[in-house]
């Protein structure tokens, strides 16, 4: 299968124009210079949804609730050579589902604290 390409919201906007207008599929598809079943999906998409752009809420969703991640920064706050795996029990037993090390460590990463192990003495 060829990748695909997303279609501009400029180029939406003018085939929904051209499709107000009284232009078919077939004739709108040759002026913008893609196939008719994009310029069909388009249109389709505008007359069940009411919108030209893409909907929002795409993608994997958060484990982590924002209440976890604050919980997360103020144990890293307290103590900052505990474990990643450490806090991973705490907060698993808190909201009740199992988290990995790695994403605490993605929760650390951009407050400002690095994810190394503490060296032994």
């Amino acid at each position: 299968m060829a990748p695909r390409r997303e279609t501009s919201i400029d180029v939406r906007k003018f085939v929904l124009r051209l499709f107000k207008k009284g232009k078919y599929y077939r004739e709108i598809a040759k002026i913008v210079g893609r196939s008719h079943m994009c310029v069909q999906k388009i249109i389709g998409k505008f007359k069940r949804d009411g919108l030209n752009e893409n909907k929002r809420g795409r993608g994997r969703k958060c484990i982590l609730s924002d209440i976890a991640k604050r919980k997360i920064l103020k144990e890293i706050k307290i103590d900052s050579k505990v474990s990643a795996v450490k806090l991973v029990a705490e907060i698993s037993q808190i909201i009740g589902r199992s988290v990995s090390a790695e994403t605490v460590r993605n929760v650390i990463r951009p407050a400002g604290y690095k994810s190394r192990v503490a060296r032994k003495k």
